[in-house]
């Protein structure tokens, strides 16, 4: 030795002959044997350490005291089994149907609880049965008691008895170990193939009602338009205007050049001349209001048809009919212009033409009334 210290260091003893294992980073400690050599760990007091040979015989000659493991209180050597370690539980004692009980620090899952642990006595847990999931634990120690059998099981209600093998009655073996009568592999492609063939006829069930729903909405429609022009729409009678009454041409709106502009797009052909799309300014182009308007362009510029024309303007501005375009004003700069309202569907010649194939019998008839009314009118004040 070095000195008066029982450490396995300088300033103490340069070899041991028995020695206590030390935690890692820390020197071992040299014990003294009073009676027989393995005997030295109880002989020093303590108690949770076992006798091994040393493995190290340069530092140590004979034996070293190696601490038991955590589950028990004393052993032999290092391990939890009762029998071959000689391991004292230190919490819980889980027995085995081959008698190889083990100490541990709780049940673990491969096994059920007997008895809690409670003060100073130790608990008790029981392996479950071999036939057992043990992955999955089980409620008592009989085959009966599996949460999940290992390798062959019957389920008949709640009760679940696991088997070494599947019997002749229950031949087939599903995924989680079940015996079935059945092949459940063949039970679940069948029962897809059900449903496929269920979900098939629903959907054609439902593709048959639509397609029913909308022939009839189409059959309906069809029977409705034809009871339409069948039972054509009674002519409505309208106020005749008074035949004395004559045009009033003080209430023509004259319109100046400067608040009016026309432009090149045509709307259409008329009697005396071609219509054009433009903008009148009401309150002229300061004041920034701009309305659409059509402007009819009188293509003779004799002073007979500008009388013409300005005597139908002054009809116009003096009848009141609501199938008569209402007169905007007259422009009397680059020949003579009639302004109306811009109608933004546009001539109703187009239109017509436009919607022939979808025009009924009704609508025309409605048309022809429209007009014909007005013209009576018209042809009263003109004539």
């Amino acid at each position: 030795c070095t000195g008066p210290s029982s450490m396995l260091a300088k300033g103490g003893c340069n070899k041991c002959k028995h020695a206590k294992r030390s935690d890692s980073g820390k020197q071992p400690l040299c014990l003294y044997a009073t009676g027989k050599p393995k005997d030295v760990c109880r002989d020093n007091n303590l108690t949770r350490y076992y006798a091994t040979a040393s493995s190290n015989e340069m530092l140590v000659a004979e034996f070293e005291c190696d601490e038991c493991s955590e589950e028990c209180l004393s052993c032999s050597g290092y391990g939890t089994s009762v029998k071959r370690h000689k391991c004292t539980c230190a919490h819980y004692l889980t027995k085995t149907v081959s008698n190889n009980d083990y100490c541990t620090m709780k049940c673990k899952m491969d096994s059920f609880m007997v008895r809690p642990r409670s003060g100073s006595t130790i608990g008790e847990c029981e392996r479950c049965d071999e036939l057992c999931d043990l992955s999955m634990g089980c409620t008592g120690r009989s085959s009966t008691n599996c949460t999940r059998c290992a390798k062959a099981g019957i389920s008949k209600g709640d009760k679940l008895t696991c088997l070494e093998r599947c019997p002749d009655d229950h031949p087939f073996i599903a995924e989680d170990k079940i015996c079935h009568v059945t092949d459940p592999t063949a039970y679940a492609l069948k029962k897809r193939i059900y449903i496929i063939i269920i979900s098939v006829l629903c959907a054609a069930v439902l593709i048959a009602f639509i397609a029913g729903i909308t022939i009839n909405c189409v059959k309906y429609k069809k029977r409705y338009q034809r009871e339409l022009e069948m039972n054509l729409p009674s002519i409505p009678e309208y106020e005749q205007t008074d035949p004395s009454m004559r045009p009033n041409m003080t209430r023509l709106c004259i319109i100046t050049s400067e608040n009016l502009e026309k432009t090149q797009q045509s709307l259409g052909q008329g009697a005396f001349g071609t219509v054009f799309l433009g903008y009148w300014w009401p309150k002229g182009k300061d004041e920034g209001e701009k309305l659409a308007v059509a402007i009819k362009v009188v293509h003779d510029g004799s002073g007979t048809a500008h009388q013409e024309m300005l005597q139908e303007a002054g009809i116009m501005a003096c009848m009141r009919h609501e199938h008569l375009l209402r007169l905007v004003g007259v422009c009397l700069s680059d020949g003579m212009q009639i302004v109306t309202p811009m109608r933004p569907l546009g001539s109703l010649k187009n239109y017509l033409k436009k919607y022939r194939q979808k025009l009924g019998a009704r609508d025309l008839l409605l048309y022809c009334y429209q007009i014909a009314s007005y013209i009576e009118i018209w042809l009263r004040e003109m004539y």
